[in-house]
């Protein structure tokens, strides 16, 4: 199973997948230790021997190096198994929006990080990832200037995520979480002068994706204004409603 996390800045979501991937079954892949696991399986023994014997702290370093090293083929096996991204990418390199090869780089990244995650993920595992193609599509609207950016395409040129969890919380509460982690979203010529403006267009974006999704897979909507705990129990209880109803 394939469980993929998008919501709009500021509604917890990044924080609420962390938790999420604490527990044993549920793998965070890139963010949690995929890299590690590419190189367990493929690196020459000497190197590994090496890898034991750095230092938690270089380990970072080292793993930004390695997981470098196999974008290039992690972005071809994805490009064969989903011809229709490259497109979608073509697309996103001439489109009229804000910065469009910032958003072509960001869903050429997006590509190899899911690779990289799906290939090292285990039989019993379920893959839960944050910040991947339906986060992309949340940017690629929120930039898109009247262009009509084909949705459906991109939509149906990535996987389709077995459950779809939009994070959801009032604009001003998810303003207020971007200033008191320093995090709020900077200016940019694509947003207006007003936060709280920007946070309501940004939210009913999210929205729109959400009920758009609802055509292609399953989707639950947190709202995420109470606890962690709270909103992870509502997960788990829909993973297993899905996986029942797949038995």
């Amino acid at each position: 199973m394939y469980v993929e996390f998008f919501g709009q800045p500021g509604s917890g979501k990044s924080t609420l997948h962390s938790r999420a991937i604490e527990f044993e079954s549920y793998y965070g892949g890139v963010d949690e230790d995929a890299v590690n696991r590419m190189f367990v399986n493929y690196a020459p023994i000497y190197l590994k021997i090496i890898y034991k014997l750095v230092p938690d702290k270089g380990r970072t370093k080292i793993d930004k190096i390695i997981e470098r090293q196999f974008r290039h083929k992690m972005f071809v096996e994805f490009s064969n198994t989903y011809p229709e991204f490259i497109e979608i990418l073509y697309k996103l390199q001439y489109n009229e929006m804000y910065d469009p090869s910032s958003m072509f780089s960001r869903c050429k990244r997006t590509a190899e990080r899911f690779q990289l995650s799906k290939i090292t993920s285990r039989e019993n595992e379920i893959l839960f990832l944050d910040d991947v193609f339906f986060q992309n599509l949340f940017a690629i609207m929120l930039r898109d200037a009247g262009t009509e950016f084909p949705i459906s395409e991109f939509i149906n040129s990535v996987p389709t995520p077995d459950l779809l969890i939009h994070v959801d919380a009032p604009p001003q509460l998810c303003l207020n979480r971007q200033f008191d982690r320093n995090r709020v979203t900077v200016r940019k010529p694509f947003l207006r002068d007003n936060l709280l403006e920007n946070q309501i267009v940004a939210r009913k974006i999210s929205q729109n994706l959400a009920c758009e999704a609802n055509k292609y897979t399953n989707v639950l909507t947190i709202k995420n204004t109470g606890t962690i705990n709270s909103a992870v129990n509502l997960i788990q209880n829909k993973i297993d409603n899905i996986e029942t109803m797949e038995v």
